[in-house]
């Protein structure tokens, strides 16, 4: 159970450290883009594999910005009541669980380029 005291400073421990990763989300896209744009083949932007898989980047990448990092961060607040520590860490990981597989999702069209 969360809300034990062992357990809640586990946590918050694990929730403590912050990484750059984020960062790596709006990185890609930026690669991925400059990649196709000097295709010997041509650009394909208007493949629907390249506008699904960056729809699907978006939207997971807006999962990640508005509901996973604002709610790590009140989770790693010390000011978060016990009470809702169960309500916030459920959100964390069914968007973290989401977000994973739209990023999964979406590499998976850029790279096979279904047709």
């Amino acid at each position: 159970m969360i809300a034990r005291g062992g357990n809640l400073d586990e946590l918050r421990r694990y929730l403590s450290g912050r990484t750059s990763a984020s960062l790596g989300v709006v990185i890609a896209p930026v690669f991925g883009i400059a990649a196709m744009s000097v295709r010997p083949g041509g650009s394909e932007y208007g493949q629907l594999w390249a506008i699904a898989g960056m729809a699907v980047w978006l939207v997971a990448g807006t999962l990640l910005f508005a509901v996973i990092r604002p709610t790590e961060a009140r989770l790693r607040s010390n000011t978060t009541p016990a009470d809702e520590l169960r309500m916030h860490a459920t959100r964390l990981a069914w968007a973290g669980a989401t977000s994973d597989l739209l990023f999964l999702g979406a590499l998976l069209m850029m790279v096979t380029q279904p047709r």
